[in-house]
């Protein structure tokens, strides 16, 4: 997996805490924010490669921070972990993004992260390969 710039929004300190190290475990580079109002503000100073956002939040909820953050970068990939998955349904129907339920299963984590950003850095493929047959 290719190291990222991974912006977790999340406003219980023990689980931003849980999931930076788990990232950064991972070889990822990781910014944290206690809210979306914080979490814009790193973004866009530090645009970020993922979006980790919880969704009930101060000062901005994680629809609005997400939002906010597609309405710069459209293609922004997001993980949404929450409690409430009634609130992230706005969210759920959006490309490139994965919902996780809260307690987080990290293994499930770290398998949205690779679907969500394989195809922005993986190689092109590789044009067809034609083969002409010698029947001439």
């Amino acid at each position: 997996m290719t190291a990222l710039h991974i912006l977790v929004a999340e406003d219980e300190s023990l689980c931003a805490l849980g999931l930076q190290m788990f990232l950064e475990g991972l070889g990822h580079r990781v910014s944290i924010a206690q809210n979306g109002v914080q979490a814009a503000a790193h973004d866009a100073a530090d645009p970020a490669d993922l979006l980790v956002t919880d969704i009930r939040m101060p000062l901005m909820n994680g629809v609005a921070l997400v939002r906010a953050l597609r309405a710069r970068r459209p293609d922004l990939p997001v993980v949404v972990i929450s409690a409430v998955s009634a609130e992230a349904k706005p969210l759920m129907e959006l490309p490139g993004v994965a919902f996780i339920p809260k307690p987080a299963d990290l293994m499930r984590l770290r398998a949205a992260i690779a679907d969500l950003t394989e195809a922005r850095h993986s190689p092109p493929p590789a044009p067809p390969h034609h083969s002409f047959a010698a029947d001439h």
